[in-house]
């Protein structure tokens, strides 16, 4: 029979899942939005979803800040912007070898990998802006 100690999964007895949950929130989340960006492109190449890549880089900021339930340091707002705007970029790139990003653009050039790159970066930099903005807002509390 196990013990209850047995059962523990925390890293070197440090909280357990819950503490690795809040290290990694935002790499999860971020990773979770882009696979659902990937099957729904994936399931219906034709159509343009336009905002998923400001979502989806934007994603690692929200979550950093709610699980720091406050604003954080210049540098935590780059590794969000970073690390969300470089997941956008890999889904995009993917999306594009599939052949998925075969739909409209908001300015009617051909393809939209262009845009999905320029919404990336609008979404790393909004990452950005949720991890480093002082005042409360209507999704973070100051």
């Amino acid at each position: 029979m196990t013990a209850p100690h047995d059962l523990d999964t925390s890293p070197a007895g440090t909280g357990g899942l819950r503490v690795v949950i809040r290290r990694h929130a935002g790499l999860l989340t971020t990773s979770a939005v882009a696979l659902a960006w990937m099957a729904l492109a994936l399931r219906q190449p034709d159509t343009t979803y336009h905002f998923a890549p400001v979502i989806v880089a934007s994603s690692w900021g929200a979550a950093r800040r709610w699980v720091a339930a406050g604003p954080g340091s210049p540098a935590a707002g780059l590794a969000a912007a970073g690390g969300g705007g470089a997941i956008a970029v890999i889904t995009a790139a993917e999306l594009a070898w599939f052949g998925a990003l075969e739909g409209p653009t908001l300015w009617g050039s051909a393809g939209a990998l262009v845009e999905t790159l320029a919404f990336a970066a609008v979404g790393a930099a909004l990452g950005y802006r949720f991890v480093t903005r002082r005042r409360p807002g209507l999704l973070f509390a100051a």
